[in-house]
């Protein structure tokens, strides 16, 4: 097989992997989702999910050991186009095929599926899992229009901590499903894909809700001018679960109907 991946790279594949490494907690959510679990034979350290993955041989963290990869012999090495550019150049000329995936948003998750599918040999599942992923993004869609989000997205600030406050920016599969669930993405107007807000512009942008993907909640509560946010005011923080919320994956996805509900709700109270 030749196929273009998600890097825009030219992938030859002489034959169906077997013995597949992924480089991601994403990459391998994704092959366990379309089916390809059983090919899986190492991962990082950093993936642990599906409950399968945390007895698999660990090939390092975000810095690969390409001593390990070497000796699991893998036919075919899968990684994140955003997180491993570098090391996939590595292992390619240490002679071992490494196929990349860019999901940088939620078309990025669909097609990366089906490309995985593709190499992998589980294009069915793939395809019916795409499938039904399109349907639940309808679903989510038509909720909204029956409901007062679409003519009132709620405002929201999402944050991976509770100091540095880094965010989700304007493109990035976050924003996208923030908006998606009915909601008003206030890190959207700031510069770059992941920007790090001042105290000062998230006072001026006053959020309904916040929602956290790391930190503790109480951390707004100790500090005096964030009492002044309205999602402060009325207890509207809510922690997310970082392994589902931060990886580019399936469950993503999935974990818009969470937000949406969040969101209803935050609107119902007014």
């Amino acid at each position: 097989m030749v196929i273009v991946d998600g890097a825009k790279r030219i992938v030859e594949i002489s034959k169906p992997p077997n013995r597949i490494v992924s480089l991601s907690p994403g990459t391998t959510e994704m092959l366990f989702a379309i089916g390809a679990g059983e090919q899986v034979i190492g991962a990082t350290s950093w993936c642990n999910y599906p409950e399968q993955v945390l007895s698999l041989p660990k090939v390092g963290d975000m810095n690969v050991n390409f001593e390990i990869v070497a000796a699991l012999l893998p036919d075919l090495i899968i990684g994140d186009a955003s997180l491993q550019p570098a090391t996939a150049e590595r292992l390619e000329s240490l002679g071992f095929p490494v196929f990349l995936i860019q999901a940088l948003n939620i078309t990025g998750i669909l097609d990366s599926l089906e490309l995985l599918g593709r190499v992998t040999g589980n294009l069915d599942i793939a395809q019916t899992l795409v499938i039904e992923l399109v349907e639940d993004l309808r679903t989510y869609r038509k909720a909204i229009a029956s409901s007062p989000l679409q003519a009132q997205p709620v405002t929201t600030l999402l944050l991976f901590g509770t100091d540095q406050l880094y965010s989700a920016g304007n493109g990035t599969y976050l924003d996208e499903v923030i908006r998606r669930a009915g909601g008003d993405n206030i890190a959207a107007g700031a510069r770059g894909q992941w920007p790090q807000l001042s105290e000062e512009y998230i006072l001026a942008r006053d959020p309904e809700i916040i929602l956290l993907t790391f930190g503790d909640p109480a951390d707004f509560l100790n500090k005096s001018k964030w009492r002044q946010i309205k999602a402060v005011r009325n207890n509207n923080i809510f922690s997310l679960d970082p392994d589902q919320y931060n990886r580019p994956t399936p469950r993503l996805i999935k974990g818009i109907a969470n937000i949406q509900n969040l969101f209803l709700q935050v609107r119902k109270e007014g």
